[in-house]
């Protein structure tokens, strides 16, 4: 979905460690190509982060910073939030609570 030129990609499947997110990988890629810099992420309640999805993830990081954008996570669950606390991940990605707020973040790109 694409809001005030911010696209949100909603992770339907609940991540597991068989989870294969190079699609995902593929996808923000070709937003960034497309001069596309606010990007959020939500995924499902029962979601969890594995190291798989932590790779993914920090190359989606790079893939989006180095265009000068910002990648954020919509409602992250609880073990999500711990994990990217955990691993400094938070940092390096916004965290927002809701949708809306994601869209309302006109801040995100450097």
């Amino acid at each position: 979905m694409r809001k005030n030129d911010c696209v949100i990609l909603r992770v339907r499947e609940d991540l597991s460690a068989k989870s294969n997110l190079a699609p995902l990988k593929a996808q923000i890629a070709e937003l960034v190509r497309k001069d596309i810099l606010r990007i959020s992420l939500a995924f499902t309640e029962s979601s969890y982060f594995h190291t798989h999805t932590i790779a993914i993830l920090v190359q989606c990081i790079e893939i989006v910073h180095e265009k000068g954008g910002a990648l954020g996570i919509i409602n992250p669950n609880e073990e999500i939030l711990d994990v990217l606390n955990t691993i400094s991940l938070d940092k390096l990605v916004r965290i927002y609570a809701t949708e809306d707020a994601a869209v309302a973040d006109t801040a995100v790109v450097n």
